[in-house]
């Protein structure tokens, strides 16, 4: 809540660098793979580009985007299902990390509510934990870094979020 409110009201700075996506992502994978256990989850990753990424981010915001992206799939993805976390080239300069389960979808009626505050998108009414805030979070601070967060979501076939951040490969 305090995150949501300093970005609304222009409070809350971004200090944004070059980033090693892989070791973001593998602090991230450590975070959630209890929870991903619990659930029979796999966390799968393209290890060979995502540790040759770097994009150009805060590194402290961009490991808050991510673990609600990932804690998110492995949250509402299908039970002893898979996550994936991926990245590519999105166009010169950009980056692309993906974020995707297989779990059931969004069903394509409320798929317009996915970035709005406290909308569970009515998953308020299970058993998962929630408030409603996280992707709004994301969302904002991935536009303070520079960057575009984005989805789809196929119902019954899962969702995938992406982020395209500023970024290039190592060896470029």
């Amino acid at each position: 809540m305090l995150d949501l409110s300093r970005i609304e009201s222009n409070q809350l700075e971004v200090q944004v660098s070059d980033v090693e996506l892989g070791e973001v992502v593998d602090e991230c994978i450590a975070l959630v793979e209890a929870d991903a256990a619990e659930r029979g989850v796999r966390i799968l990753r393209d290890s060979e580009t995502l540790c040759a990424s770097i994009v150009v981010a805060d590194p402290m915001r961009l490991k808050q985007v991510l673990l609600n992206l990932i804690s998110n799939a492995v949250k509402y993805g299908r039970r002893d299902g898979e996550v994936l976390i991926d990245t590519r080239i999105e166009k010169p300069a950009w980056l692309r990390i993906m974020v995707g389960d297989d779990g059931p979808g969004i069903p394509y009626e409320k798929q317009d509510a996915l970035f709005t505050a406290f909308d569970r998108l009515g998953q308020q009414h299970t058993r998962t934990e929630g408030t409603g805030i996280g992707l709004v979070i994301a969302k904002q601070l991935v536009e303070l870094m520079g960057g575009r967060i984005d989805f789809d979501s196929v119902p019954g076939q899962g969702t995938r979020l992406w982020i395209d951040l500023p970024g290039h490969l190592q060896d470029q």
